[in-house]
């Protein structure tokens, strides 16, 4: 079953999960953005090491770990658009790109953009070190 959440805004949408911090990063078709916090909970449970198999009301929605901004800015007007997201687990990050070859690359726990590739600000060896 489809989370209500993520219904909501699959449409025209590309989305990954991080395994690692429980999230998942949503990004639509013109670069609105949003990240949430899929854990529903679990987390607050292996901290404590018990299971629970009730369903608390507190722990049935996902919670938003980043409201809704700007990943890419693309209007509508725009023949462009976001065709990917996705999660790098050994880097610890996610990876956006669009139609016109923009791609971002955004920290996993925090969702705050560290670098765009094939731009006049992109450092490779700021990203090595963020790596290493």
């Amino acid at each position: 079953m489809i989370h209500q959440k993520i219904a909501t805004v699959k449409i025209n949408s590309n989305w990954a999960v991080d395994p690692d911090h429980q999230r998942i990063f949503v990004v639509g078709d013109i670069g609105r953005a949003v990240m949430y916090d899929c854990s529903m909970g679990s987390l607050d449970l292996r901290r404590g090491g018990r299971n629970i198999y009730t369903k608390k009301a507190e722990y049935s929605n996902m919670l938003v770990s980043k409201k809704w901004f700007w990943a890419h800015r693309l209007n509508k007007a725009n023949t462009n658009y976001v065709n990917t997201v996705r999660f790098l687990s050994e880097e610890h990050m996610f990876v956006t790109a669009t139609t016109s070859g923009e791609v971002k690359l955004w920290s996993a726990h925090e969702g705050i953009p560290m670098a765009t590739m094939n731009s006049l600000t992109w450092d490779a060896d700021k990203m090595i070190n963020y790596i290493a």
